[in-house]
């Protein structure tokens, strides 16, 4: 079995056809036939019906291969990823938004300090996404945040730091005497949400829950200056995590009620196939310096 056939039949199996299948490899119709009797006769198994020149279906057999092809393909692309990163000195970090405001800009003297930055490549995503390019190999390590419930198959991961998600209100509000609130009292005003894949909205949603709570106003709006604008203005509330900054100008982080509260981690985390060169290990110490005990 060649891995090239089974990049064909991946590719065959999602466009379920022979012919766009062999014109995106530049080959012949009677060579993506081929490519599945090499196939059928390596597993003993049927993988593909043909019922017309233009339909085709995908034997059980055939949908298990596809499902361990891609894994196949994937595993083989990463191997030639962490190759070719072996080779040279650069170090790709991926990180999200609270990484970038409250813990990365605190290790970026010492790692001048050790002149590595001339090497160090960063990006900043969404945790999320963070993750998912990690498992990709498209990231040496990432500096993400996580709910301490969660769990990330595949990866070694390190927490740095624990945070506090509280209430952004104006400072002209009745709300920002207060020395906790219950997410009730912000009901009259509109709930500034960021779209799903960001930790703040799924925060959201586990103290929505908690209280049985429905908004009558959400606004989703995932630019970080419009909502602390319209937050100082009184238009809305909005959920942030309190990394010991001060609050943006005209407004105030007030905590929720005990039972109201989501707790997240900063964490440093690497694939856990991933094996560091003498250099990547560098910046890895450094990065875990802060790491809670």
């Amino acid at each position: 079995m060649q891995l090239k056939d089974l990049e064909y039949y991946v590719k065959l199996v999602q466009t379920q056809s022979y012919s766009e299948t062999a014109s995106y490899f530049h080959l012949s119709q009677p060579a993506i036939s081929s490519m599945v009797g090499r196939l059928e006769k390596e597993f003993s198994q049927e993988l593909i019906i043909k019922k017309t020149r233009s339909a085709m279906h995908v034997t059980t057999a055939g949908k298990i291969l596809y499902q361990h092809a891609l894994n196949f393909l994937k595993e083989e692309a990463l191997l030639k990823s962490d190759l070719k990163r072996s080779q040279n000195k650069k170090f790709v970090l991926g990180y999200s938004e609270v990484a970038g405001r409250a813990w990365l800009s605190s290790v970026i003297q010492e790692l001048n300090q050790g002149k590595l930055l001339a090497n160090l490549e960063t990006h900043q995503e969404s945790s999320k996404r963070l993750v998912e390019h990690l498992h990709e190999g498209k990231f040496d390590a990432i500096v993400f945040t996580h709910f301490a419930d969660q769990v990330f198959k595949g990866l070694q991961v390190n927490d740095i730091e624990k945070y506090e998600f509280k209430l952004l209100v104006s400072e002209k509000s009745p709300l920002a005497s207060a020395e906790s609130i219950d997410i009730q009292q912000a009901s009259d005003l509109p709930v500034i949400m960021r779209h799903k894949n960001y930790l703040s909205t799924q925060a959201l949603q586990r103290i929505f829950a908690k209280r049985d709570f429905h908004p009558k106003k959400k606004l989703f709006l995932d630019n970080i200056d419009a909502t602390e604008i319209l937050v100082a203005d009184g238009l809305g509330v909005a959920l942030r995590i309190d990394t010991g900054l001060p609050a943006p100008a005209g407004t105030r982080l007030v905590p929720l009620i005990h039972n109201q509260r989501i707790y997240v981690y900063s964490a440093l985390a690497v694939r856990s196939s991933f094996v560091p060169t003498a250099e990547h290990q560098k910046y890895l110490d450094i990065l875990l310096k802060n790491k809670l005990h």
